[in-house]
């Protein structure tokens, strides 16, 4: 069932496929960096929107968080099953692994998140903050693989 042929063209795209899959976490991940400055900007305002963008914030935060660990368990099986090893990438491979450990963290915090003005909210924020950004140098780095 399992020839050397599929094998073959599974391993020539699936780097493809991971990249093209969290190119799609990456935006969706700005989308809820974007919410979630739209919430704090409400907040501070009093504005009437404010339902509306904490909701889908709150909703989709948990997907995107899921998304973010697969994508990388799903690239590091990827880079074992081409190479028979983890670190063929050690860079991209890190700062993965920490983009999985601040997802954790950021959504651990959005647990603690109760109230009116809670501490929690702008550690939530920062990691946030801080997980965008490793999301460009991953993505830098994936990019740098395939140029």
């Amino acid at each position: 069932m399992w020839n050397q042929e599929l094998y073959n063209a599974f391993t020539a795209y699936s780097g493809y496929m991971h990249g093209s899959f969290n190119a799609l976490v990456i935006i969706f991940f700005f989308y809820q960096g974007w919410l979630g400055w739209k919430i704090r900007q409400a907040r501070v305002g009093n504005d009437s929107v404010f339902s509306l963008f904490a909701k889908r914030h709150r909703k989709l935060g948990p997907v995107l968080a899921l998304s973010g660990i697969v994508g990388f368990l799903i690239g590091a099986a990827i880079v074992y099953v081409r190479n028979g090893q983890f670190l063929k990438h050690p860079v991209h491979f890190f700062v993965g692994f920490t983009l999985v450990f601040m997802i954790i963290a950021t959504l651990s915090v959005s647990r603690k998140i109760k109230g009116a003005r809670p501490p929690w909210r702008t550690v939530h924020a920062t990691f946030g903050a801080v997980t965008l950004c490793l999301y460009l140098v991953q993505a830098y780095l994936g990019l740098s693989m395939i140029f």
